[in-house]
């Protein structure tokens, strides 16, 4: 009982007289509010945007499949020319680097090894990103990878071509097969 009975006193202060409710002093503080959002780069399903003898075909939600529709001429088995563009999706909220690579330096052809004096069983091709404002190529049998830096935040869509060029040599009959790996790393 002896809790409420101050209470009820100190209510009664307070309204007892009007001049001290004019004289009393503010109190005040202050509170402070505080994240951190890391560097981070996230990105979406890449989506077709067009091709020549090619054809995209979405493999989830960070992968997918292009599919050469004539890899060949069935009259000389020289490669035909292809190509494809894509487009990925990407937020990077801070610096990162961008990088494209190669898994077998071109498109190889899959199993045992075939022999044939004047037939190739890896067919190099380019690619290319164009991102913001930075814009390179690459052709796969190179034996680099391709790097851009950007030293700035950015959001939009990063523009990946892949292009065939049809070659001299005969491809040996088989399947062919690359990996394209497109890696961001936001920086520390």
């Amino acid at each position: 009982m002896t809790g409420r009975a101050i209470t009820i006193a100190v209510a009664l202060i307070g309204s007892a007289s009007s001049a001290n409710a004019q004289d009393s002093t503010l109190a005040g503080g202050r509170l402070e509010i505080a994240g951190q959002a890391p560097n981070a780069c996230v990105i979406r399903a890449p989506t077709g945007g067009g091709g020549v003898n090619a054809v995209f075909e979405s493999a989830g939600e960070t992968s997918g499949r292009v599919r050469i529709t004539e890899l060949v001429d069935p009259t000389t088995a020289l490669a035909r020319s292809a190509s494809v563009d894509l487009v990925v999706p990407v937020v990077c909220n801070g610096p990162h680097r961008v990088t494209l690579r190669s898994g077998n330096g071109g498109l190889q052809r899959l199993g045992t090894a075939v022999q044939g004096e004047g037939f190739t069983s890896l067919l190099p091709y380019s690619m290319g990103i164009l991102w913001g404002a930075d814009q390179s190529s690459l052709a796969t049998d190179s034996g680099s990878a391709l790097v851009l830096n950007a030293r700035e935040a950015r959001a939009g869509q990063l523009s990946l071509q892949i292009a065939i060029a049809p070659r001299d040599r005969p491809l040996v009959a088989g399947t062919y097969s690359d990996q394209i790996v497109l890696e961001f790393q936001a920086a520390n």
